[in-house]
């Protein structure tokens, strides 16, 4: 006998009404606005930036608060010290819109007068290393360079009233004393706007003024020197 051919099961057929299973899609989840991540990254970094400019700003208030009362002490002191220094050039000026005169005229020896001008020199030479040696804050730099060069103009007199007592010709020794009036005359121009310069700085940090300077003289613009004044002018009110 031959052997049954053994027929291959097949696999059961689907019922024809069969349908496929509907396809349900996945449920979103909600997620609030501030729990999501790249808005709280955001917030975060306007958060660390509001931080950030207000400890820059309170930084900033302190600085200028700081620098301001140092400069207020610094300013104080300086103007202190500068008003005692001036006194002597004071007396300086006095003199010098007096003796060169008496000494052309013979009132005074030529070596009294020799003596005198060596005192202005001093003078003057002592107040320019005062002035230059002081330690200078920063708002007074402009005035602390005019009262620098107004003593210049001092000591560039002074070297005249002294070449005037070594010459035995009378024409020049009054046209020296002459150049020298004219230039004690313009330095005290410049001295006036040097102090002037420091008085504005003064009042800016509310600190007390000379008695005859107001803030509303202080604005008032500098007279122009003339070139040529009177070998023995009436002493200056400053």
């Amino acid at each position: 006998m031959s052997p049954k051919k053994t027929t291959p099961s097949r696999p059961p057929t689907k019922a024809k009404s069969s349908l496929p299973a509907p396809r349900t899609s996945q449920k979103r989840v909600h997620i609030p606005l501030h729990q999501r991540k790249a808005l709280q990254v955001i917030g975060a970094v306007i958060v660390l930036g509001i931080v950030v400019l207000a400890l820059w700003q309170i930084h900033r208030f302190w600085h200028h608060h700081t620098v301001t009362g140092h400069n207020k002490a610094a300013v104080k002191a300086y103007n202190n010290a500068l008003q005692s220094e001036l006194t002597p050039l004071e007396n300086l000026i006095t003199q010098a819109q007096n003796s060169p005169e008496n000494y052309i005229n013979g009132a005074i020896t030529q070596a009294n007068y020799a003596t005198q001008t060596a005192q202005w020199l001093t003078t003057a030479e002592t107040l320019r290393g005062q002035i230059t040696g002081a330690k200078t804050p920063g708002p007074l730099q402009n005035a602390r360079g005019e009262l620098v060069q107004a003593v210049d103009i001092f000591i560039d007199a002074v070297k005249d009233f002294q070449l005037a007592g070594t010459t035995t010709d009378k024409t020049t020794a009054k046209t020296l004393v002459q150049n020298g009036t004219n230039e004690i005359a313009h330095g005290e121009a410049v001295l006036e706007d040097g102090l002037t310069a420091e008085e504005i700085v003064v009042n800016q940090f509310h600190l007390p003024l000379p008695p005859h300077i107001t803030a509303n003289t202080l604005k008032q613009p500098a007279p122009a020197p003339e070139e040529v004044y009177p070998i023995n002018p009436s002493p200056s009110p400053s």
